[in-house]
């Protein structure tokens, strides 16, 4: 009996392509890596997801140079005369609404730099109010700054009340509101008034974890301004007490909405308005009182940064005590950045950013702030070395390159069980410039962190930077450019990692990623 000829012939390999979309999804620290979506990243660091792409960062230039100290706040004044900026240093504050190096202080001898303010308008002028639980209450006109007192009003004064010891302010329904330090007592003064007697009004009653009030802020909850705007009170321990009405003197018309419960504030300047909502830092991540309070209806707690949630409360847990925590709102490049020490003091930071269109988050570095304000929608930072520095402007973070790292999802490439060859990758990004990227994958949920020179190593052991790819420059010319590098790779699940430097003019945009592969068995 004849045995059956025995086919030689190789089995040919068929090599699969996979495409991803950059990580617009923005960071996760959420998902485990082995059930993360594709379109998100589990590193993103100086890359703001857009709908379309990632875009490196732009980095920030020298505004106003030679204060005394670290600048630990920023105050934005605006009048019908235009706006001003002003810096707290070193017990002194200047105006930095000028570029270039300060000069004289417009006050001097204070407690302590850390300033709350708010804007508010009489018929004698539009000022600055300003209190730092220590020093007497003071205000700015555009021209000079002032003890309140020390023009045609009156100094504020009240029945047991210690003027210095004012440590928060707000403005609700046409009154200044003070909150007093170590208390649960605010203080608030007649209408469109800036001085004079104020009334004190205490939450002990109502306050069951006691504490102190921390902060005291407007919900306006249809994004303007108007007689159902709701009074809310912070405490350290996360009670927000929350008030309807005009004058809380008056009989019948001050009323309790109610208290409710969130996780322990970090800071007094824990809030910041994003429409009509109030986000607040928390212990536990940065809390929407829309989605948690249950005003009208009840709703499902949630946090904003529940996709980032896992590193915040890591960073709450190391650095609640550090200055330096602070929300800003910053329209014109549709970012919400919140400020996070990373050091008890020296000024080190980090910033958690969402897109407040695709509420996709990142991380920037690099920039050391202690303080963020506004000046005409421009952005600013005060800084320990005694600067202030207009950030989102410029191509490199006053003259350090800005180094932007991202590591995608892992992708099981729509097939868990079965192992692959990975042996190419490519990126399609544009740039109007020659920046110097560097990439390579990695396999299978292992990590090791990139060191401080553009050099990678592999899951397989190889250098990264050993492929043509560390040698490719993009055109001159604005156009989406692209580029395929060896990987050689075996494993179930790949990453990506992308690291670009930015030093120059460059516009630098991630679109998308290719690997190709050829599929295997299950072992």
């Amino acid at each position: 009996m004849m045995r059956p000829l025995r086919d030689n012939r190789r089995r040919q390999q068929v090599v699969r392509t996979i495409s991803l979309p950059a990580p617009v999804g923005g960071l996760n620290a959420r998902d485990s890596l082995a059930n993360m979506p594709p379109t998100d990243a589990y590193s993103l660091d100086n890359w703001f997801p857009e709908s379309d792409g990632c875009s490196v960062r732009r980095g920030f230039i020298l505004h106003a140079s030679d204060l005394p100290g670290p600048v630990e706040t920023l105050m934005e004044w605006n009048g019908p005369s235009g706006s001003h900026l002003l810096a707290a240093s070193d017990g002194e504050i200047y105006d930095v609404t000028a570029p270039g190096a300060v000069g004289s202080p417009l006050a001097s001898g204070k407690s302590n730099d850390r300033w709350q303010h708010v804007n508010f308008g009489t018929v004698a002028g539009s000022y600055i109010i300003a209190v730092n639980g220590a020093d007497t209450p003071c205000k700015y006109d555009g021209t000079a700054w002032a003890d309140i007192g020390s023009g045609p009003e009156s100094a504020i004064s009240g029945s047991g009340l210690v003027a210095g010891n004012l440590i928060h302010v707000n403005v609700f329904k046409q009154r200044l509101f003070f909150i007093e330090k170590d208390s649960l007592s605010f203080w608030y003064l007649a209408p469109n008034a800036i001085g004079g007697t104020a009334t004190p009004f205490t939450l002990q009653s109502v306050c069951r974890l006691g504490g102190y009030l921390m902060a005291m802020a407007t919900w306006t909850r249809d994004g303007g301004s108007g007689p159902d705007d709701l009074a809310v009170f912070i405490t350290s321990e996360g009670e927000v007490v929350v008030f309807v009405g005009t004058d809380p003197g008056l009989f019948g018309d001050w009323q309790l909405v109610g208290v409710f419960q969130i996780a322990p504030p970090i800071g007094r300047r824990c809030f910041v308005k994003v429409g009509g909502d109030l986000v607040v830092i928390t212990i536990d991540g940065f809390v929407s009182l829309g989605t948690v309070l249950p005003i009208g209806r009840a709703v499902r707690q949630t946090a904003i940064s529940e996709k980032i949630g896992t590193a915040v409360e890591r960073d709450a847990k190391m650095f609640r005590a550090a200055f330096g925590w602070q929300p800003i709102l910053y329209p014109r490049s549709s970012m919400l950045i919140f400020n996070v020490p990373q050091a008890a003091s020296g000024g080190q930071a980090i910033q958690y950013v969402m897109n407040t269109h695709t509420r996709a988050w990142c991380r920037f570095t690099g920039m050391n702030a202690l303080c963020w304000s506004l000046l005409d929608e421009n952005l600013y930072f005060g800084a320990a070395d005694g600067n202030v520095y207009q950030a989102d402007s410029g191509a490199s973070d006053h003259g350090t390159p800005i180094r932007a790292d991202a590591k995608q999802a892992f992708t099981y490439a729509n097939r868990r069980a079965g192992l692959k060859h990975f042996k190419m990758a490519r990126i399609m990004a544009a740039c109007d410039g020659q920046p110097p990227l560097v990439t390579g994958i990695s396999v299978d949920f292992r990590d090791s962190a990139p060191s401080s020179t553009p050099s990678f190593f592999a899951a397989t052991g190889s250098q990264w930077d050993v492929s043509q790819w560390d040698t490719f420059y993009w055109a001159d010319e604005v156009a989406v450019q692209q580029a395929w590098f060896a990987t050689g790779a075996l494993g179930y699940a790949v990453s990506l990692w992308l690291r670009a430097i930015r030093n120059g003019q460059q516009e630098i945009k991630w679109f998308s990623t290719d690997h190709t592969f050829e599929e295997g068995g299950v072992l």
